[in-house]
């Protein structure tokens, strides 16, 4: 498979496995310069440039075209043939035999839109891939498509580099991907993404979720999640050597979303340019005693180290008494959101542990279980339990 090319009044074939011939007779070899130009090097001496345009059609297959002729091309012409296709440091090298040995270079620009579709302009010609991230367990940034013509061929390009978040606090992300260094000096540049952070609550780390049509994918985010005790996430991704990612550090401001307090998961509400979501981290809720004062504590696991560790955060904010009901009091940025806490509670007599003594309507009582776990505190057996005797919520 050939295809031809118009220099001056010569027409010239160009091969697959890199050679050039003019009139029948070998004139030299060819390949792609770094401005994305075809270089022919002729055996006799000298080279020559000649200027083509570089494209993926609406079969997501690479082609070529030379400026003001009718020249052009389709690397996927020939079913028998399937071309090989893969990045390194943004950089697309083609084989156009896959199973041979010629390569060349394209250097496109890359731009991932919000539909996921991926936008590569190179020169001056800009074209589109249909397309959707990978499926990664590692961090790993991978953009894959197939072609939809008679040769039915997938694609995996790579790209390397760090996750990081466009505003500190919100859960939008970028990917900030290595390039070759540009005439700056500049050896990054970036994929806005679309929103798609999320917690997988199986495993309690973030996960980066690309929905497209009738595609979805996932991203596992390999790294620690920790809860602060004002309800904020720190999130740190680990390097992935395999995967090609640094290591790099969220900081995502989070509510309570106070209807979830004693199920299976802390609900945190957090934002995004599009408005607010939802992340689950699974869990148990727990009393605790934080500076000489009852409050609620949660219990959860998370990946650390490459093991699996276990973790417990008493958050801000006290066990009071409304008249007999017991709230959670928690205070954040200026403003108190009052929970009721009453059914989560067993109360009795006074216990020994001062922060576990409450004075209600009834008189002096004491938290004697808290989320079904045992504060240590024995009830009289005949004294009666005050309002929201026992359970959860």
């Amino acid at each position: 498979m050939s295809f031809q090319l118009t220099d001056q009044n010569d027409t010239l074939v160009l091969d697959l496995a890199g050679n050039v011939t003019k009139a029948g007779a070998a004139l030299g070899t060819w390949t792609v310069t770094k401005d994305n130009q075809i270089e022919i090097d002729q055996t006799a001496g000298g080279t020559q440039t000649i200027p083509v345009n570089w494209s993926f059609n609406g079969n997501n297959e690479l082609t070529l075209a030379q400026p003001n002729t009718q020249n052009s091309f389709n690397f996927f012409a020939d079913d028998n043939v399937e071309p090989a296709l893969t990045t390194d440091k943004a950089v697309l090298t083609v084989k156009p035999d896959g199973s041979a040995d010629f390569s060349f270079e394209l250097r496109p620009v890359w731009k991932l839109e919000t539909n996921f579709d991926m936008t590569v302009t190179i020169g001056t010609t800009q074209s589109t891939i249909d397309g959707i991230l990978g499926n990664r367990q590692d961090s790993g940034f991978d953009y894959t498509f197939q072609t939809n013509d008679d040769l039915l061929a997938a694609y995996t390009l790579n790209f390397t580099g760090t996750w990081k978040q466009q505003t500190a606090g919100n859960t939008d992300l970028i990917f900030e991907y290595d390039t070759e260094p540009d005439a700056n000096g500049n050896t990054t540049q970036e994929f806005d993404l679309p929103d798609g952070l999320d917690v997988d609550s199986t495993k309690n780390i973030l996960v980066y979720r690309a929905n497209k049509n009738d595609q979805t994918s996932e991203i596992g985010l390999i790294g620690t999640l920790t809860l602060g005790a004002d309800f904020n996430i720190t999130y740190e991704i680990d390097q992935q050597d395999v995967g090609g990612v640094k290591t790099s550090t969220f900081e995502v401001e989070a509510n309570l979303v106070d209807s979830s307090v004693g199920t299976a998961t802390l609900d945190l509400k957090v934002t995004n340019s599009g408005g607010t979501k939802t992340f689950s981290i699974s869990g148990t809720y727990n009393g605790q005693i934080d500076n000489a004062k009852l409050t609620v504590g949660f219990t959860y696991t998370r990946q650390k180290g490459g093991g699996v560790d276990t973790t417990t955060v008493a958050f801000n904010g006290e066990v009071k008494t409304t008249n007999d009901d017991f709230v959670w009091s928690i205070s954040k940025t200026g403003d108190e959101l009052t929970i009721s806490a009453s059914v989560t509670f067993a109360v009795g007599t006074t216990c020994g542990e001062a922060a576990l003594n409450f004075q209600t309507g009834q008189g002096q009582v004491a938290v004697t279980a808290m989320f079904s776990i045992s504060t240590g505190c024995h009830p009289a057996t005949a004294q009666p339990q005050a309002a929201g005797a026992s359970g959860s919520s």
